[in-house]
C-alpha cells in the first residue's frame, strides 16, 4: 500500500464528509546520537490552522534511543493521547520506517520479527506494540518530506515543520 499524498487525503476526506470526525496527528523526533537522548514531539489538531504555535507541540525526552527508535516511541506515545472514539486519525511523519510498517506487517509477523539470519530485529517490541495499538483504528499514514523548501510546502508540511523545529530546539536545550 503506497502512502497517500496530502492532496489525495484531503480530497478523499472531503468527499466522504468525515472532516468533523477527523484528527490530524503530527509526530517527529530529534536525537543526539552521541548521548542517545532524544526529544519526541506531537501535535494533535482537528483542523489545520495558521494559528498553531510551538506551545501547541507536546514534548517528551527519551533516553537510550536512536532516530528510528525515537520515531516509533514518539508515535506510540502520541497515538495513546488521541481519543479514538468515532475518530478518523490521519498521522503525518517523515519517518519512512514508521510509514512502511503497514506494508511490512505480514512479513514481520511471519518471520516473528526476526531477520533473515534469525536475529531478533532492533525495535521488535516497538513494532509489535505498533501493530497492537493500530489494530482496529481508522488510521491513515501520510509521508512528508522533512526538509523541503518552504515555498513548496502544503499546510500539512507547515504544521509538520512546526513540530520538527520545536523538537530540534528542545533537544538543543538539554
Amino acid at each position: 500500500m503506497k502512502p497517500k499524498t496530502c492532496f489525495n487525503i484531503l480530497k478523499e476526506e472531503n468527499e466522504k464528509n468525515k472532516l468533523a470526525n477527523t484528527v490530524y496527528l503530527f509526530t517527529d523526533g530529534s536525537v543526539n546520537t552521541t548521548t542517545k537522548i532524544g526529544v519526541g514531539g506531537y501535535l494533535i489538531c482537528s483542523e489545520i490552522s495558521n494559528n498553531l504555535l510551538e506551545s501547541d507541540v507536546v514534548l517528551k525526552t527519551f533516553q537510550n534511543t536512536s532516530s528510528t527508535k525515537l520515531e516509533l516511541q514518539t508515535f506510540l506515545w502520541a497515538i495513546r493521547q488521541v481519543n479514538h472514539e468515532r475518530k478518523n486519525v490521519i498521522a503525518f511523519s517523515d519517518s519512512q520506517n514508521l510509514i512502511s510498517l503497514i506494508d511490512r506487517k505480514e512479513k514481520l509477523i511471519k518471520n516473528n520479527f526476526k531477520s533473515s539470519t534469525g536475529k531478533l530485529l532492533n525495535n521488535a517490541e516497538l513494532y509489535q506494540e505498533f501493530y497492537n495499538i493500530t489494530k482496529g483504528l481508522n488510521i491513515e499514514f501520510v509521508k512528508l518530506k522533512g526538509h523541503s523548501k518552504m515555498e513548496f510546502k502544503s499546510d500539512f508540511d507547515k504544521v509538520f515543520k512546526l513540530v520538527d523545529k520545536t523538537t530540534r530546539r528542545a533537544l538543543r536545550t538539554l
